[in-house]
């Protein structure tokens, strides 16, 4: 949103109260994912109203693309913005993961996103890379158990 002063005051009641109270005039999200998968959102906020430059939409693309490298733990924190980009397709695109986060999908009857989010939980929670992890669920070495305490309650379980 370019303009926080531009929106409705009943559109976004508490984001308008908070941002009036920061002194923020616009708000930008970009989302951070590969492929059809959204691993999460930067949010960019400034207090002037305006849209973009062409060359600051450029440096936040390049941004978008090292965060969420970085998120799936694939991007080195040591390499400058524009030696990652040019690693984006080749790694971000990677066949194993993408193998990996099909074959979790499938085995625990669970969305893309989630069978993403549970190799990453793996693969933080026992100190491997994402792309190990992954080459062992591919390989048949790994495979991850469903989740033995599930959070969603269906009304049915909550009626008993």
């Amino acid at each position: 949103m370019p303009d926080l002063g531009r929106v409705r005051e009943d559109r976004w009641p508490t984001l308008l109260i908070e941002a009036s109270a920061l002194n923020v005039r616009a708000e930008f999200c970009f989302p951070l994912h590969i492929g059809d998968i959204t691993l999460g959102v930067l949010t960019l906020v400034r207090r002037t109203p305006g849209h973009l430059t062409p060359l600051q939409g450029d440096d936040v693309d390049v941004l978008a693309v090292a965060l969420t490298k970085r998120v799936l733990d694939l991007g080195s924190p040591l390499r400058s913005a524009a030696e990652n980009q040019d690693l984006v397709a080749p790694v971000l695109h990677h066949a194993v993961l993408h193998q990996a986060t099909g074959m979790v999908s499938v085995q625990l009857s669970v969305t893309l996103a989630e069978a993403l989010l549970r190799l990453r939980a793996y693969a933080y929670g026992n100190s491997r890379t994402l792309t190990d992890t992954a080459r062992d669920v591919v390989d048949r070495r790994l495979r991850l158990e469903p989740d033995p305490h599930p959070t969603n309650v269906t009304e049915d379980e909550d009626e008993d």
